[in-house]
């Protein structure tokens, strides 16, 4: 279960990298721009990553409502 979903998240997340990276090189972003998009989008994939296999492992992860709850 979770082993799987890691590898299946860990060839997405490179998947998704090389094609964003070749959409905006064909943009007239500047490089650092480019990167920096990348590397944000990157790293929300690997934690949505974690979160998914925390959650298939038993481990418990607040939803959206109880995060803000907390906030309050």
């Amino acid at each position: 279960g979770a082993v799987v979903t890691l590898v299946v998240c860990i060839l997405a997340v490179r998947i998704i990298t090389v094609l964003l990276r070749r959409v905006l090189g064909k943009t007239t972003l500047e490089q650092r721009v480019s990167k920096y998009i990348v590397s944000t989008v990157r790293f929300v994939l690997w934690v949505v990553t974690v979160l998914i296999v925390a959650q298939q492992l038993g481990i418990p992860v607040l939803t959206e409502d109880e995060f803000l709850e907390l906030l309050k």
